[in-house]
């Protein structure tokens, strides 16, 4: 099932993530969140954030929290989405923006750890 498409953009690196992400409205996304007037829920587009930044780096990573997170704009059905992340002094941190159709609507730090596989 399709839930978004991720579009890197061709200058995306290791340490500047840019990406465009469609969300349809058939996604399951906006199932249950509202059922008259859908709109993207915070963890969903939290989640596009992290997808972008594992798409770019191409490294194992579980995120492991969020920190001054703002929505400021309701993201709905069709709205196509930009995000640039920042890779942080620390390793293992990422700053971001999001805008939906070039209106500023999420910022935030999203940290992340390596993932090792344990027997």
């Amino acid at each position: 099932m399709n839930w978004h498409t991720i579009t890197l953009d061709k200058n995306s690196n290791l340490d500047d993530v840019h990406a465009y992400i469609d969300v349809g409205p058939e996604s399951p996304w906006f199932s249950g969140h509202f059922p008259e007037k859908p709109i993207l829920p915070g963890f969903a587009l939290l989640s596009m954030v992290f997808d972008s930044i594992l798409l770019t780096t191409h490294k194992e990573f579980v995120p492991t929290g969020f920190k001054r997170i703002r929505f400021k704009q309701v993201i709905k059905p069709g709205d196509r989405l930009e995000i640039k992340a920042q890779k942080q002094k620390n390793a293992y941190e990422y700053s971001f923006t999001v805008h939906a159709n070039g209106i500023h609507a999420c910022k935030g730090t999203l940290m992340v750890d390596p993932f090792s596989k344990k027997c």
